[in-house]
């Protein structure tokens, strides 16, 4: 399962990486049936790599600017 967001803005971004984080740690410490958390974990953990590459990019243009 690979979800892609469009991340629009640097607050955006942070906000996508808290959540995720929040989430990733939620669903490690609370069990859920089946196979289930696995595919929850992985799915929230490849939304915080896309928000922190997101925050970096954002980083990036504003330095240029």
């Amino acid at each position: 399962m690979n979800i892609s967001i469009q991340i629009n803005s640097l607050d955006e971004a942070l906000n996508l990486q808290n959540v995720a984080a929040l989430n990733i740690e939620k669903y490690k410490t609370n069990k859920v049936e089946g196979n289930q958390q696995a595919v929850l974990i992985f799915m929230w953990r490849n939304l915080y790599e896309q928000a922190i590459q997101a925050v970096n990019q954002f980083c990036h243009v504003e330095e240029k600017a």
